[in-house]
């Protein structure tokens, strides 16, 4: 039996999220000591004491993880957007004429295209169930994914900070 090579795949959102990875900084001393004080001199030292080579590569793992997670859409992901509002209008937008549905939808993309893609997506999903009028849609999604946006913002900006602090590696 002879095997055929298979074409390499694109790497799955798991991979991608680093999700392990992440928890793992996130239980690291290291991690703690900075998300827990205030900067000090001391405690600076401290922290590029616990930062070896291996936590540092797990470190920047993490932070290209974060910034993968808070990447805007693009024009395929816009599209998918687009039909996830229009979807939505269907059902929700019943007096609305095809051109004012067609503004709605652009001026929704206009709203959400700052905001992470991954994290609009599962909010327009949900929306399909909890809201009720047109006019509501992107306040509620803003609303829904506030809270992860800003964990997401600190995660981030703290693996920064520990790059920041570990300085340039030898080798």
């Amino acid at each position: 039996m002879q095997l055929v090579p298979q074409k390499p795949t694109t790497q799955s959102l798991d991979v991608a999220l680093d999700r392990p990875n992440r928890l793992a900084v996130q239980r690291s001393a290291a991690y703690s000591l900075l998300d827990r004080n205030t900067e000090t001199d001391l405690l600076l030292a401290d922290i590029r004491k616990l930062l070896l080579p291996d936590q540092i590569i797990a470190v920047r793992s993490a932070l290209r993880s974060t910034n993968f997670e808070m990447m805007n859409s693009g024009e395929a992901e816009q599209a998918e957007l687009a039909a996830l509002i229009a979807a939505h209008l269907r059902t929700i937008g019943q007096g609305m004429t095809p051109v004012a549905r067609k503004e709605f939808i652009a001026g929704a993309l206009a709203d959400l295209s700052s905001l992470p893609y991954l994290l609009v997506k599962p909010a327009l999903l949900a929306a399909r169930f909890k809201v009720e009028f047109p006019g509501k849609l992107v306040v509620w999604v803003y609303g829904e994914i506030e809270k992860a946006l800003g964990r997401l913002k600190a995660e981030r900006a703290t693996y920064r900070r520990l790059l920041e602090i570990a300085g340039p590696i030898d080798g």
